[in-house]
């Protein structure tokens, strides 16, 4: 370095001349393929192991420095920029083309800059004034500003137009995103939201001036105004990390674990949520921050060292490779005093000055390509001085290490009083949210209104009504000296209205008067109601226009299923006041109160637009039982139960449903005891949602209709309830002379809805009445014929076959030897066929047909025939249902009979027995008929009288509760056959 550009230096940076004592020294390594480590232009494309003294940068003493993914951004003790490394995306200013670097930022050297903060391909830096010049890539509007190209060499002033971003504390810089908190705990975002990474959780304020390129896209900062707390801000490739007085909140990409949360975590990553074991006051209390491509690390005010994040390289160091979704203890460091994380590596150093580092790269020619434990690396060379502080930055894949002496502060320097020229500023000066802490910062300024540099001078500041001039109850204010020349003044109102506020500069042990006022004082606030804290707040339920508030901690309520139920809750803030800020819903959740795991409904409460202060959602409960109402909402990423939740609520089943309920009717026939005749069925009462409904919960308006096809009735109700059904007695009375009806007919049964008209499941039923008994079970000619089987002759052992011809399908029950004949009597269809013919073996087979063509076909009592060998020259029959004749009354009349039997004489027997069946059938109609007023319907093979196919051999009833046994048809209502006259 020649002499020349020593002096040059010198003057710009205030270094020493040779020989005298350096104040600092600047340390990198990692990869230098575009020069972002500062050493010779002839290391450019290789890589530096371990740390090596950047000779370049001579005797400037460095206080701040930034690293993003390929260049470096210094900032000297004289508040001078310096730029080394790319600049394809002029992340580095406006240099001269093929300089060798470190360069000086020309256009930032006349501005005091305080604090510098780089990304990807961008760079920020922040000025004695608070506010922040931006320059580099703004494809995704992380400059925060305007530029006519993508990017932008010359520095520029983030925020809009006539809207400065003002009042910065600290910046600091994602891959494409930027973030600031204000002097005012404020936090302002700007840049790519892809990921989620600004932490909106929805699009900004409708009231906002910012207009976006992309949905995805801010371009001016934007405030979030959830965030009341901010203390410091650290930026990863895509996610944030924010430090409040709660502890540490994360938003962004969600991948690798690092939010500090599962990735299946129910909270959206868009919102930036608080991450668990890290506290925001005490021992554990974080001090300080930083996040890397995908890792984080904290410090906490015990000096002990946290990770979590992205840890395939080791980055984590605990000797694994691994991601890890919560914070972990580095358990091999101790007294950490910075850290700072890069694209895979971390940096720490101790409050001694020892360095360690972790992840990948080579800390020694010797070296693997990564280390999974803190390794210690020595800084060539000894310490500047012995008071010297550090200076810690890491980028994409190198580290920057420097010490510098602090510049000294006892210079004697003494504050000018002009309370006239003295300003405030500050959101503070508006007004604010009760419960909520607002700032003031005063600048004490000389007679030239140039700002002091020291405190001293006395501020006070006193609140009254603004009508009464009272003093104003519940207002706590407080006044610090940060003995820069400025005064923060804090205050937290309790209770809404308009505030006069006067701040005043009075001499020492004087009482403040009209003159010792400051410039604008005294000031108005308007104080609105605080945000809405959920812990205050009141849950409602609101069922038929009433409107109720259970007791907090024990409310419970019964309400009635499938009847429409509003739930509300009203806002407060944590003074009592109804609030309308802060959360824009609440979420409802509704749990059986034993089974507080499932969720069985989920609805949100929206605002009510006619009143801001409540919050309504629509509820309709569906099943009946104990039920437990939950309300929270989302606060700070955290949800927060609502006071006196959750609420036990007791659903009642709801009013009878005609759909859902269920006629039951008994299979046998109802006779008649002259002209009267009772019987009883049941309705199973169900509502909407088909829950059973209790004896308590029946008011239901029905009615029960009963009407015959063929006679006058008259029908008579009671009723009576036991849980779940209504029990139905029902008396019927015939009117008029019954002589013409026949023994018995076809009734049909219904119950109505009245209000809906609807009929209930299973309705019409049909009902057999059973007008008289029959005189007799069995024809008489059905009976001669019987007697003729009794008189075969005992050496022709032949058997009955009984054959039916049912739609196409054949069914027959044989029997041979001493086994017994089976005459079946059943349905058939028009022009079937039913025939008795000759045993097998004993001659010819051909049938008698008997074929009723002239009468529609009617469902009849099925009848199982049975004739049972009890000799040789006897028959019992028996027909199923208990009915029997015995044969064996005319034995001699039979032996004579069987003695002087012929073909001819059988063929007649057998023309006897089946006119016989016939007249049988026609006799016996009581099985289900078809309704009154419609034409007989066909029915086809195997079908019973409701249409449903019936299993071979057999032919159930809808009204049967036991399926029909084997070789028997079971009637839909059986009927016991008179005894024999």
């Amino acid at each position: 370095m020649g002499k020349r550009e020593k002096k040059r230096r010198k003057k710009q940076n205030g270094s020493p001349e040779d020989g005298e004592a350096r104040t600092g020294q600047v340390w990198s390594w990692g990869w230098n393929q575009y020069g972002q480590l500062g050493h010779n232009h002839a290391q450019w494309g290789s890589s530096v192991h371990g740390p090596t003294l950047v000779h370049e940068l001579g005797d400037v003493s460095i206080k701040e420095a930034a690293c993003g993914h390929f260049h470096t951004v210094l900032l000297t003790t004289a508040s001078t920029v310096m730029v080394m490394g790319r600049n394809d995306k002029s992340q580095c200013g406006p240099v001269v083309p093929g300089a060798v670097g470190p360069w000086i930022l020309e256009p930032l050297q006349q501005i005091r800059v305080v604090a510098v903060a780089a990304g990807a391909f961008h760079t920020l830096a922040v000025t004695d004034a608070r506010v922040v010049y931006s320059w580099g890539l703004n494809q995704d509007g992380q400059l925060g500003r305007e530029t006519e190209r993508q990017s932008d060499s010359c520095p520029g002033l983030v925020g809009e137009a006539g809207r400065t971003l003002e009042h910065v504390d600290g910046v600091d810089c994602g891959f494409s995103f930027s973030a600031c908190v204000t002097q005012f705990q404020q936090l302002f975002v700007w840049g790519s939201d892809k990921e989620g990474q600004l932490g909106f959780g929805r699009p900004p304020e409708a009231e906002s001036t910012l207009i976006p390129r992309r949905e995805d896209i801010i371009c001016y900062p934007q405030h979030l105004i959830a965030i009341t707390e901010a203390k410091a801000i650290a930026c990863g490739d895509h996610h944030m990390l924010l430090l409040t007085s709660e502890g540490v909140l994360t938003c962004g990409a969600a991948s690798y674990g690092r939010l500090g949360r599962p990735v299946s975590h129910a909270e959206p990553n868009n919102i930036l949520c608080l991450v668990d074991g890290l506290d925001g006051d005490g021992e554990r209390a974080v001090v300080r921050m930083a996040a890397g491509g995908v890792t984080n690390a904290v410090v906490t005010a015990n000096g002990s060292l946290y990770t979590w994040g992205g840890g395939v390289w080791g980055q984590m160091g605990n000797g694994l490779r691994g991601d890890i979704d919560n914070p972990t203890l580095v358990s091999g460091l101790s007294d950490v005093a910075r850290v700072q994380v890069g694209q895979d590596h971390i940096a720490a150093m101790t409050k001694t000055g020892h360095l360690f580092l972790w992840g990948r790269g080579k800390w020694s020619a010797s070296s693997r390509e990564f280390e999974a434990m803190p390794v210690p690396v020595p800084l060539p060379g000894p310490l500047a001085c012995e008071d010297a502080a550090f200076v810690l930055a890491a980028g994409g894949n190198h580290t920057i290490a420097a010490t510098f002496r602090p510049e000294c502060t006892s210079k004697s320097y003494k504050s000018v009083r002009c309370p006239w020229t003295t300003t405030a500023a500050g959101p503070g000066l508006e007004g604010g949210r009760a419960t909520e802490q607002q700032m003031i910062i005063v600048q004490s300024r000389d007679v030239e209104r140039k700002a002091n540099r020291t405190g001293g001078l006395r501020i006070v500041a006193e609140a009254m009504d603004l009508d009464t001039r009272a003093t104003v109850e519940g207002f706590q204010m407080s006044v610090v000296d940060k003995r820069d020349g400025t005064y923060v003044i804090t205050y937290v109102a309790s209770r809404p209205g308009l505030v006069r506020l006067q701040i005043s500069m009075p001499e020492e042990g004087s009482l403040p008067t009209a003159p010792d006022a400051i410039s604008g004082s005294p000031f108005t606030l308007r104080i609105d109601a605080g945000s809405i804290d959920p812990s205050f707040c009141k849950v409602a339920l609101k069922v038929g226009g009433e409107m109720d508030i259970p007791p907090s901690g024990s409310g419970s309520k019964s309400l009635s299923a499938g009847i429409v139920t509003g739930v509300f809750v009203q806002g407060f803030d944590s003074e009592g006041n109804q609030a309308r800020a802060g959360i824009d819903r609440f979420l409802a959740r509704v749990r059986r109160a034993n089974d507080t795991t499932v969720v069985l409904q989920a609805l949100t409460l929206s605002r009510l637009p006619g009143n801001p202060t409540w919050f309504a959602g629509v509820w309709t409960p569906s099943q009946s039982g104990a039920m437990s109402v939950d309300v929270v909402a989302r606060k700070v990423g955290q949800e927060v139960r609502v006071q006196g939740c959750p609420l036990l609520v007791d659903i009642l089943p709801g009013s009878p449903d005609a759909s859902k309920c269920q006629l039951i009717m008994p299979s046998a026939p109802v006779p008649f005891e002259g002209k009267q005749a009772q019987f009883s069925c049941s309705v199973a009462l169900r509502d909407a949602a088909g829950n059973s409904l209790g004896c308590l919960h029946c008011e239901w308006r029905k009615a029960v209709l009963l009407r015959a096809a063929d006679a006058d009735i008259d029908t008579h109700v009671s009723e009576s309830f036991r849980d779940g059904f209504l029990d139905l007695t029902i008396r019927v009375v015939l009117l008029g002379e019954g002589d013409h009806l026949p023994a018995q007919g076809i009734a049909f049964l219904s119950v109505v809805d009245k209000e809906t008209g609807a009929s209930i499941q299973k309705c019409p039923r049909r009902v057999v009445l059973q007008f008289r008994k029959p005189e007799s079970s069995i024809p008489t000619r059905l009976r001669r014929a019987v007697t003729a089987v009794a008189a075969k002759p005992a050496e022709d052992p032949g058997f009955l076959q009984r054959t039916q011809s049912v739609g196409g399908s054949k069914v027959a029950d044989q029997t041979g030897g001493q086994s017994n004949g089976m005459c079946h009597t059943g349905d058939h269809e028009e022009g079937a066929s039913a025939a008795l013919v000759p045993a097998r073996g004993s001659g010819d087979a051909t049938p008698i047909g008997l074929e009723p063509a002239d009468r529609q076909p009617q469902p009849v009592l099925s009848q199982h025939v049975q004739v049972l060998p009890v000799s040789s020259t006897a028959s019992v029959l028996v027909i199923d249902g208990g009915g029997a004749i015995d044969a064996n009354r005319g034995s001699e009349r039979g032996q004579s009979a069987a003695q002087t039997a012929n073909p001819g004489l059988r063929q007649a027997f057998t023309n006897d027995l089946a006119d016989s069946v016939c007249e049988a059938e026609a006799s016996l109609t009581i099985g289900p008929q078809d309704e009154p007023g419609t034409e007989p319907r066909d029915r086809g093979s195997g079908e019973d009288a409701s249409g449903a196919s019936a299993p071979d051999a057999k032919v159930a009833n809808e009204c049967s509760v036991e399926p029909a046994s084997d070789a028997k048809v079971a009637n839909e209502c059986s009927v016991e056959p008179a005894s024999d006259a």
